[in-house]
């Protein structure tokens, strides 16, 4: 499936797609960035949400999750990936030279 995503600049920015199934709505679905697409999902379900996704990883970019409010409004989440401390460079001791006979 093709995932068109529009340069937005800072920010979660957004996509357009066919629809994933034929009976499926045509809908907007806005997302909001989270430090935590688990721990978000987690509380909106203890709050009533129905999740519709509830953790799915991006590689080299983030997660996301999808849930209905209470009162069935659809709502997405991303989670950017942070990144990883960069690992310290040993330096490398020149190859010793070999005596000449």
């Amino acid at each position: 499936m093709v995932y068109t995503m529009p340069d937005v600049g800072k920010g979660v920015g957004g996509g357009i797609q066919k629809k994933p199934m034929a009976k499926a709505p045509n809908m907007w679905l806005s997302y909001v960035e989270v430090d935590s697409v688990k721990r978000t999902i987690a509380k909106a379900a203890r709050r009533g949400a129905q999740i519709i996704v509830d953790y799915q990883p991006i590689p080299g970019m983030g997660a996301l999750g999808i849930f209905l409010d209470p009162s069935g409004a659809p709502l997405g989440l991303f989670e950017v990936t942070k990144n990883p401390a960069a690992k310290k460079k040993t330096a490398k001791k020149p190859a010793a030279k070999k005596a000449r006979k």
